[in-house]
């Protein structure tokens, strides 16, 4: 019967499609990544993006911490607080504190190339974000928690 034909059958085209429009920020305009005008601007999207997410964990001062969401928010993209982790991820460590920013729960986001030991129960694996942390005077409870973490964010 006629009435459960495929659009796919031969003699009957596929449905036309609109396209969806993706939806820009304020906060960071779009630009084609090859454009003039990406040039111009600094970069790609992505990379002014990660450039103000550097910018915003360089304003923590030592012995204050922040969230990756709190980042996102100051940068008016509240719901972006796992691209803030991406962004961090390749940093240069050298130049943007990284290790003063946390999850939402007060603790270290676990990551692989973090590792500082061998692994072994004499000298167990420590992450290094947690050493430069102790190192600004911060402590963690047994269950990894940042001790008054609530009291040493920083405010955008």
């Amino acid at each position: 019967s006629d009435r459960f034909q495929c659009c796919h059958q031969p003699g009957m085209a596929p449905p036309k499609r609109k396209k969806k429009k993706k939806a820009t920020s304020g906060a960071l305009p779009a630009s084609p990544a090859g454009s003039t005008a990406a040039k111009a601007e600094g970069g790609t999207r992505q990379h002014r993006f990660h450039r103000a997410v550097f910018q915003k964990v360089k304003e923590v001062e030592p012995g204050m911490l922040t969230t990756y969401g709190a980042i996102a928010k100051a940068l008016g993209l509240p719901n972006y607080s796992r691209h803030v982790g991406f962004a961090l991820a390749g940093c240069d460590g050298a130049k943007v504190p990284w290790w003063r920013v946390i999850n939402s729960s007060g603790k270290v986001s676990w990551r692989p190339k973090d590792r500082i030991g061998e692994g072994t129960k004499a000298n167990p694996f420590k992450s290094k974000q947690v050493v430069l942390l102790e190192k600004e005077g911060h402590w963690f409870s047994e269950t990894g928690t940042l001790a008054g973490w609530t009291r040493k964010l920083h405010e955008f």
